[in-house]
């Protein structure tokens, strides 16, 4: 049985072996006029509470140890927050921070740096400085700004990655216009047969190749067509596209109702070609009528 001895003297409890428990039916209430409460393991002190001015003081009081909360989460073990005392005192936390609707977050020197709504939407008081390079294009809400609502003027700023380099800069209008205009166009006259099509009906869009007539540096064609509605008042159409586009205002040419059979109907055609030197064409016609259509490449532009 362990033994409790009472040092009037010295002022102090010694119990010789196992663990001193207080089990009292009312509070137990530590009244330290010296302001301390301090704990001890073997006589090193672990732990202070302190009272300044009546603030409540917590000191770990060995140097570089840790203040660690601890506690259970549905019966599993769980460290919820450590204070790194080797760091200044930096707070680690094991899983979320949440604050009051409205609730900021700051510095000892803007303390309203960031405020935070009720409905989760942040609002920084100064400016947020991002790193370089750290924000995608998809992140960049174009379509839910404000219009100009006036003409572009050589002192608009756009931007522009240099370079392709991943660095973005700002660039005037004016600079931007010096370039485009600054552009080469070189046309090449070739005036070469390349389509011819007989008796033909409903053709969906179809590609048409132009790599023998055009080079590889060719971003557009002038075509020179010839169609011949081979049914006299019946409707015929004949349209032609970049591969792949979608127009809503294709390059076409029309044959309407009142002409009559066997009649050649001409025109020039300018039309976008694909890197590949692809472009489309597609015939429309009226009823079980046919048309025939014969097309050559006046020149190109590269």
């Amino acid at each position: 049985m362990a033994n409790i001895e009472l040092d009037g003297g010295n002022k102090k409890i010694t119990v010789d072996s196992g663990d001193l428990t207080l089990d009292i039916p009312g509070d137990i209430i530590l009244d330290a006029d010296g302001a301390n409460v301090t704990f001890k393991d073997g006589g090193t002190s672990v732990l202070d509470l302190s009272n300044s001015s009546t603030d409540a003081v917590l000191t770990v009081s060995t140097q570089d140890k840790d203040l660690i909360i601890k506690g259970d989460d549905g019966g599993s073990a769980v460290t919820a927050a450590t204070f790194d005392m080797s760091d200044a005192g930096t707070l680690v936390l094991n899983h979320d921070l949440r604050i009051g609707d409205a609730g900021q977050i700051g510095s000892a020197s803007d303390a309203d740096a960031i405020a935070i709504a009720s409905n989760g939407v942040v609002t920084f008081s100064q400016a947020p400085v991002f790193p370089d390079g750290s924000i995608a294009v998809a992140d960049l809400d174009i379509d839910g700004a404000t219009d100009v609502g006036a003409a572009i003027v050589d002192a608009d700023l756009f931007i522009m990655d240099d370079g392709a380099g991943g660095t973005n800069r700002k660039v005037t209008a004016s600079r931007i216009k010096t370039y485009a205009g600054g552009a080469a166009i070189t046309w090449k006259a070739t005036n070469t047969a390349s389509l011819a099509l007989d008796n033909q009906g409903d053709v969906s869009f179809t590609d048409l190749d132009l790599t023998s007539v055009t080079s590889s540096d060719a971003v557009g064609v002038i075509l020179s067509v010839s169609m011949r509605n081979n049914t006299a008042n019946e409707y015929a159409q004949v349209e032609f596209r970049k591969n792949g586009d979608t127009p809503d205002y294709p390059a076409k040419m029309t044959t309407d109702d009142s002409f009559g059979a066997n009649v050649n109907h001409f025109g020039t055609i300018l039309v976008g070609c694909d890197t590949g030197q692809i472009v489309e064409y597609k015939i429309d016609t009226e009823s079980s009528s046919s048309v025939s259509v014969t097309m050559a490449v006046l020149g190109y532009w590269e």
